[in-house]
């Protein structure tokens, strides 16, 4: 048996053979007031948490002892806040995370355990940065948005920052425009800060040669 306390009171009580939970898994609130329960056979089931009101906080699939299958997170009121599903113990295909009232903040995608596919992340529901990823590594066009217009732009390479850089303010004017080269600034440099223009090169992340500073006259 497997006992877990908090402050000298009994909080989750767990049977366990050769490191697998088997029968009855049970938690307790802070007083030992039973809140939830559920059973588990040779480690193969639906593992559960719970919340102080009895309502499942976490649903988890497991085989044999390992994760396989849907995984979920819940609101004390039973609203699904992160889904997603594990293969052999590593996260596999979509996941979603949302806000209680439902609002969507992330959508990525996983194979055998590493970013593969379309992430997302979301403001108030609309689309605020996104980007690829292959086997675990970002790779190709990134794009920042600030409502609903270009924030930064720019491109990756085996998770490293590549070519030109652009960043924007919430008009959408460019406010600065940088290169890089294997993620170091290398390249041209172009920055407008209160009207005065600053440019110039970059070689290995210094600056290089001649730079200006042009002011509105």
């Amino acid at each position: 048996w497997w006992f877990e306390w908090w402050e000298n009171k009994v909080v989750f009580t767990g049977n366990y053979i050769t490191g697998k939970p088997d029968g009855d898994i049970t938690y307790y609130d802070r007083n030992s007031n039973e809140i939830g329960r559920y059973t588990i056979k040779d480690g193969t089931g639906m593992s559960l948490t719970f919340h102080a009101n009895k309502k499942p906080s976490s649903r988890q699939r497991l085989y044999k002892g390992i994760e396989d299958g849907i995984y979920q997170e819940l609101t004390p009121r039973g609203r699904v806040v992160v889904e997603g599903n594990y293969r052999g113990g590593a996260k596999h295909g979509a996941w979603k995370e949302w806000l209680a009232d439902g609002t969507l903040l992330l959508e990525q995608n996983w194979k055998r355990g590493k970013l593969d596919g379309s992430v997302k992340k979301y403001v108030d529901g609309k689309v605020a940065m996104e980007t690829t990823y292959v086997d675990g590594k970002v790779e190709g066009p990134f794009v920042e948005t600030r409502n609903g217009k270009p924030a930064v732009t720019g491109q990756f390479a085996a998770d490293l920052r590549t070519g030109t850089w652009t960043h924007y303010d919430t008009d959408g004017v460019v406010i600065l425009a940088a290169n890089y080269k294997a993620g170091v600034l290398d390249g041209s440099w172009r920055q407008l800060v209160g009207g005065v223009v600053l440019e110039g090169q970059m070689a290995s992340g210094r600056r290089t040669g001649t730079w200006t500073r042009t002011d509105k006259a």
